[in-house]
């Protein structure tokens, strides 16, 4: 290799993505000359399945999780799903439908979604947790006739971490008739 300084004249692409963090303030910088290196491999059958997200969380009791899934042949070049490939959850967390939408059940617990083709699979770990706490965030309001305030729900869940709460999720009440 050559030119492989860090700076912005450094630039690596795969499949036309720049996969590195070229140092210069403006980024990658054009150049005069470049080091290819090209496949000659024909595309083959799919190989590899790579799931994503790896790892997600979700509350229980109905939220959701979209996961999306790509597929390579043995050589890495990509390969479009074939229509005969499959979600599956296991099925003390919840459910996956075959657009790779994750459903928590309202457990607390932990489980594998996986995709599969033949006998090509991926998997993601699903964490499902209890939310024990919700917090409002302005947690004070002040507002005229006909004003709206956009309210963000926070939550901590079953291990102590403060998460974001889905709109979804929250059902909004007020105790004055009059509001």
């Amino acid at each position: 290799g050559f030119n492989f300084d860090g700076g912005g004249s450094t630039t690596m692409a795969v499949r036309g993505e720049v996969v590195n963090s070229p140092s210069d303030p403006a980024g990658e910088r054009s150049v005069a000359n470049s080091l290819h290196v090209i496949s000659t491999a024909l595309v083959g059958t799919l190989t590899y399945l790579d799931v994503q997200p790896a790892l997600a969380e979700a509350f229980q009791g109905g939220t959701t999780v979209q996961f999306s899934a790509s597929g390579t042949d043995e050589y890495y070049n990509p390969i479009a799903l074939p229509p005969g490939a499959t979600w599956e959850a296991d099925g003390n967390i919840g459910t996956i439908d075959q657009t790779g939408l994750f459903t928590a059940l309202g457990v607390n617990d932990s489980g594998w979604i996986r995709i599969r083709w033949n006998a090509v699979v991926d998997s993601a770990l699903v964490i499902v947790r209890t939310l024990t706490r919700l917090y409002l965030l302005p947690p004070a309001i002040n507002m005229v006739p006909g004003e709206q305030v956009m309210v963000q729900v926070r939550g901590r869940d079953s291990e102590g971490n403060l998460a974001l709460v889905p709109g979804r999720m929250v059902n909004f009440s007020s105790s004055h008739p009059s509001l």
